[in-house]
Formats: structure tokens, sequence, C-alpha cells
């Protein structure tokens, strides 16, 4: 079992939810489907790298919609879990392109949505999946498998998507260190 927590941004209030795991070692990464959906790995540590067959490499899509909120509960949670459903099955994709189970990386750990693309006149949410080799070359390279993910895919798992609005970060440190160079520069050519 493991929790995942919300916070409010606004107003710092936050609510833990008990996530059971099905059959992984442990969750790497979750992203944002809309508001309360997300999708979440689950991975074994089995594969490439450590000399074994990967067998549990799953994307599950859950809903926060009315779950129980566990903040101060303790003990077994399994009744209270969050409610969830096989979105992709990696190992089983993988395999479907021609990756063998001793190849496919033990360590799958990030998920993001890139750009939409049209694909045959589909409209498709790209969705990639790394793993991380730790700097070991006997884990093999770092790869992105990026699986284009339609609307109709997330109608069957009662999942919609709703793409992030990501805008320009201000960076004042930047700003005013770039600002106090630009001042240095003058102040030494006027000494000159």
């Amino acid at each position: 079992m493991v929790r995942i927590v919300t916070v409010d941004i606004a107003s710092g209030t936050t609510h833990e939810y008990a996530y059971q795991l099905t059959t992984g070692s442990g969750v790497s990464e979750i992203v944002a489907l809309p508001a309360t959906q997300f999708l979440v790995d689950e991975r074994d540590g089995k594969g490439l790298g450590d000399g074994t067959k990967a067998a549990v490499k799953q994307v599950f899509k859950i809903d926060l919609t009315g779950a129980q909120d566990v903040t101060n509960l303790s003990g077994d949670l399994s009744t209270k879990a969050v409610g969830k459903t096989v979105f992709i099955d990696l190992v089983a994709a993988l395999k479907n392109f021609g990756i063998s189970a001793d190849n496919i990386p033990a360590k799958i750990e990030g998920m993001a949505f890139g750009d939409d693309v049209m694909v045959d006149g589909v409209l498709n949410h790209t969705l990639y999946i790394a793993n991380e080799n730790d700097f070991l070359t006997s884990s093999g390279d770092n790869n992105f498998y990026v699986f284009g993910i339609t609307d109709a895919d997330l109608r069957a798992v009662s999942a919609s998507y709703t793409a992030q609005a990501i805008g320009q970060v201000p960076e004042p440190m930047s700003v005013a260190l770039v600002c106090l160079g630009l001042m240095g520069v003058g102040v030494a050519r006027r000494r000159k």
C-alpha cells in the first residue's frame, strides 16, 4: 500500500488516498489526465539490468473522485484503496514491438504527456514512458517509449484528457543576475 497526497495550493489543505499495489513492487510516476484522474505506473524491477525477465510493467488509470481520505488512518487500508483499471501493459506492448522480456528495462521510472499529433486523421495524445539506467551500461541505454493515446482509448477506461497549459516561468533571480552582470561590465568599462 502506498499513499497519494494531494495539495490544494491556494489553501494548503492536503488529503491522502490509499493506493494498493497490484503485482508491482513500487510506483515511480504519476501523471494527471484531468483534475482527479491520473495514470500511475507499477513496476517489478525485473528485466534488463538485473539479469532477469520483465514481468510487471503496467500503467493504471485511477480516479480520486469519491475516494476516501485516509489522512488520519493506519493499519489495513485495502478496503479504502482507490479503484484502478489497467491502461497499458508495457511488457505486452513492448513484446509486440519485438523487445524480448530480458531486454525490457528493469526500471521504468518516468511518464509525461507530450504534444498532440494527428495519425491517419486521428488525434493522439503522446505519452512518453522512460527508463533510467543509473549510469550503468549493464542496465542498457536510457530509452523513451512513445505511445499514442486516443480519446477512444481513454473512453474505454472512463477517462478523459485535458492538456495542461504550460507557460513561461519567470526567473527573477536570473534576470537580476544578468542585470547585475551588465552593470558590472559597464563599471569595468568606465574604469578603463
